[in-house]
């Protein structure tokens, strides 16, 4: 037996030395599971610019370049969102709520412009990352109802939903985004005919659940009388988390 125990050729040396071969593989192994677990729970904060990067892709999205705290910056760990747009000529208020997946969300709203037109809005987008690049792509639906002062006609929308987002990571993280709703003539009631909603905008962070944007808001709507523009114009706002 001691003959055994002082060959370091024999099989208990043998195991005892693969054994510690294991452990740096071991150690990197935790690291590497600790340091996605700490990117994953970053990533679970979504962004101002509707910015929603599911856990999954952390590996791919650190190739971006910009750690995960500060591409989801514009709203940090905000889960809702009260938001205020102002124009010279309107404004609209809007809350926004993310889906239970985290892989879209759910935005209410209404609008007013100075001729007393009014809209209403509900939306549900489901949005996804584009692997390899800091850019996000989205589908929805929509429903409208719009009320016009004079003369008095109202008409209700069914609309689809493409919605695009890219991000500029800096000190403060900003997001460019586009939408566009689009309701054609056999899914709009009521007197319209057909319904467009364009959003051209950029979401600059302030903090982890404040953010300050400016962008362009079109909202026509083809009547049986005529084309209405119930919204044409550049509008500023902020959106504030809770």
């Amino acid at each position: 037996m001691a003959e055994r125990l002082a060959n370091p050729t024999s099989a208990p040396h043998r195991r005892v030395a693969a054994l510690l071969a294991l452990l740096p593989l071991v150690g990197a192994m935790a690291d590497a599971r600790t340091e996605n677990d700490r990117a994953a729970r970053a990533e679970t904060a979504w962004s101002g610019g509707y910015r929603l990067v599911q856990p999954r892709i952390v590996a791919q999205d650190d190739a971006l370049g910009a750690p995960p705290a500060q591409r989801n910056g514009v709203n940090g760990w905000a889960q809702s969102f009260v938001e205020l747009s102002l124009a010279s000529d309107s404004f609209e208020i809007a809350y926004q709520t993310r889906t239970a997946r985290e892989d879209g969300h759910f935005t209410f709203g209404a609008f007013v412009n100075e001729d007393d037109d009014f809209a209403l809005h509900a939306r549900l987008l489901r949005v996804g990352q584009i692997v390899g690049v800091p850019a996000r792509l989205g589908i929805g639906l929509g429903a409208f109802a719009t009320f016009f002062d004079v003369p008095d006609e109202k008409a209700y929308a069914v609309a689809l939903i493409g919605r695009a987002e890219y991000d500029i990571p800096n000190a403060y993280p900003t997001v460019l985004s586009a939408e566009l709703a689009v309701a054609p003539d056999i899914t709009t009631f009521g007197d319209g005919e057909s319904l467009i909603d364009f959003r051209l905008r950029a979401n600059v962070a302030i903090s982890d659940s404040a953010a300050a944007f400016i962008g362009v808001h079109v909202l026509e709507v083809d009547t049986e009388i005529d084309d209405r523009e119930i919204d044409d114009g550049v509008h500023i706002g902020v959106r504030l988390g809770f």
